[in-house]
């Protein structure tokens, strides 16, 4: 299957480096699909043991910071992360497109909530002032 193929079937994909892992984020009712459309893919090389054999793992949720700007703002993806830790919210996949307009980070479900909760301040209501030069 050739990534992009992948890419229809998941809400995000990303490559691992050096291309030793491809994830994706899939919607649950498409979960065992897009397993199966994997699994038939890289059928051969499951068999061989040259891939390990495709690992499902459910109840995950995705959180986005958005903004036209992002761009050009050094330091947005740290903030998120750096929010994400603080909080004790560990990231299980990580996305950005290459417009460079939203970060998409994968998490557990369970810890949704307060992610959302925990993104807002700092990107909504920050005391974050801009120099001008």
């Amino acid at each position: 299957m050739a990534y992009g193929e992948a890419t229809e079937i998941s809400h995000f994909g990303a490559k691992g480096s050096l291309q030793h892992s491809i994830s994706f984020i899939v919607q649950p009712q498409e979960a065992l699909k897009a397993k199966k459309r994997v699994e038939t893919e890289f059928e051969y090389k499951i068999k061989s043991g040259l891939v390990d054999p495709v690992k499902l793992e459910d109840n995950l949720a995705v959180v986005a910071i958005i903004g036209e700007n992002m761009r050009y703002q050094p330091g947005i993806a740290a903030r998120l992360f750096l929010v994400l830790g603080k909080n004790g919210i560990n990231r299980i996949g990580i996305a950005q497109g290459s417009s460079e307009l939203n970060v998409s980070v994968g998490i557990n479900h369970t810890d949704e909530s307060k992610a959302l909760k925990a993104l807002h301040e700092p990107f909504f209501v920050s005391d974050t002032k801009e120099l001008l030069h």
